[in-house]
């Protein structure tokens, strides 16, 4: 984030000098800041952004983009669901505006990379579902150019962050698939979208073989893990010092990586539905596999603490990212919270519009968090 705005500063300059934004000249007697990454030089709106507008102008929309783009991609994803509208935009509002996403709002090209996921469930989902062939096509165009502006972004974990969210989503809508050669033509769209985007990619990828993380250490893989303490967030979001917990020498001052808190309505929606379970109907099976894909990225984010992810980080193919900070695996978790709590909210305007009432015995599951908040505090 320190980097952000006098990577950028350097970027626009060149631009309006009419010098090689490749190299500056100006960070460690020289740097290859278009291997760097974070500033997304080659994307064009980035590219337009920059060369057209202020300096002020063009790295404040940096920020107001993406969120923008995250909120009505949200809100056009659980359309797609067939929710309501109010359901929808709560939703979009939970996901957009609360939790990781909002904790994050200093990271640029993380965000930028997260704004695009919406719309990517939505092409993929049409890609291996939809009957139509004309909106089949239109899917793989839309999920090609989201995958290259993805890549041209140039952040790779969170670009690895979303395509595990695209998989998961599209293992749990497999019963609605088409055929077994969708999958094959979703491939295709993705790999093509990579191949455009390497522009970015490869001098990244170029710069990072040069430094230490190209042979990192197990223990640098396993930092910012999730102390299991800041599970109490989830139901007193203040009862820890700085708001997070962290036995890590490194951890002081990042609170927005140990953020789990995502709101009072997330915390109570496990209860809730549990409570409502017999009249959710069809939706049962896409929730449960909801919650349980987010209790596993819950178990990811405790990292070394949750004996999974030393396991999980170990896997061919993964083993080489090289990533650290496990606990943004948190980012998965407030997704399926986000999920839920739509489809929660959609049960409550459901219970309103039938009349219908709770009994006091019926919500006693409500009571649980209610009693751990008091018990924390």
């Amino acid at each position: 984030q320190n980097s952000n705005l006098p990577m950028d500063y350097s970027f626009w300059k060149a631009l309006h000098d009419g010098d090689s934004f490749l190299w500056s000249p100006q960070y460690y007697c020289g740097a290859y800041i278009h291997g760097e990454g974070e500033i997304g030089m080659c994307h064009p709106l980035h590219w337009l952004q920059y060369r057209l507008l202020p300096m002020g102008t063009a790295f404040g929309l940096d920020f107001l983009l993406s969120y923008v783009a995250l909120f009505f991609g949200t809100f056009y994803f659980f359309r797609h669901l067939k929710l309501e509208k109010s359901a929808s935009l709560f939703g979009a509002i939970i996901f957009s505006f609360a939790g990781f996403n909002l904790w994050h709002y200093m990271h640029l090209a993380p965000m930028a990379a997260i704004a695009h996921l919406p719309w990517l469930l939505v092409s993929n989902d049409k890609i291996l579902c939809s009957t139509d062939h004309k909106q089949r096509v239109r899917a793989q165009l839309f999920s090609l150019l989201l995958t290259t502006s993805q890549c041209l972004r140039g952040h790779p974990q969170f670009m690895w962050f979303c395509v595990i969210a695209e998989c998961a989503f599209a293992l749990v809508r497999v019963r609605q698939w088409v055929n077994w050669r969708r999958p094959f033509l979703l491939a295709a769209s993705k790999v093509l979208g990579v191949v455009i985007g390497a522009i970015q990619l490869l001098p990244l990828l170029d710069m990072v073989s040069t430094t230490n993380r190209s042979d990192s250490s197990f223990d640098f893989r396993m930092s910012f893990s999730m102390h299991p303490l800041n599970l109490t967030q989830l139901v007193s979001p203040l009862a820890l010092l700085d708001r997070y917990y962290s036995d890590w020498r490194w951890g002081n001052g990042n609170t927005h990586e140990m953020g789990l808190y995502a709101g009072a309505f997330c915390t109570l929606v496990i209860p809730w539905l549990v409570i409502r379970w017999k009249k959710l109907g069809k939706e049962r099976p896409f929730l449960l596999i909801t919650c349980l894909l987010g209790l596993f990225a819950l178990v990811l984010s405790l990292g070394k603490y949750g004996h999974v992810y030393p396991v999980f980080s170990q896997l061919p193919g993964i083993k080489s990212l090289a990533f650290r900070a496990p606990t943004r695996f948190i980012f998965h978790f407030h997704l399926a919270l986000a999920i839920l709590s739509a489809f929660a909210f959609a049960d409550l305007i459901k219970l309103a519009r039938e009349g219908g009432k709770a009994t006091l015995k019926s919500l006693w599951p409500l009571a649980i968090p209610l009693a751990l908040s008091i018990g924390v505090y």
